[in-house]
């Protein structure tokens, strides 16, 4: 996993709820994203807003919206210097 991580420039996590209530756990892989120093896009689902710091280290979106999620996707691909920044932000976690 840290060799994908580490070829990567942004994790994106956009889990939602089944129609029978299911929900993913809390999203470990969000704290290996940031551990190495990926800024996160994550949708609020479960425990998903307790494992970032949302507008510092990731950005959190409501499920199935798709144009909000595109919308972060896209900011993070323009402004490429803060990945570095918000990838710090998880020490603060």
């Amino acid at each position: 996993m840290r060799h994908l991580y580490s070829e990567s420039h942004i994790f994106i996590l956009s889990s939602v709820t089944a129609d029978n209530g299911d929900q993913e756990g809390q999203g470990l892989v969000l704290q290996e994203a940031q551990a190495m120093g990926l800024p996160v896009i994550a949708t609020l689902h479960n425990g998903f807003p307790d494992s970032v710091i949302n507008g510092k280290s990731a950005f959190l979106v409501p499920e199935r919206d798709i144009n909000a999620l595109a919308e972060r996707i896209e900011y993070l691909v323009e402004h490429p210097g803060l990945w570095p920044r918000w990838g710090r932000q998880a020490e603060n976690l």
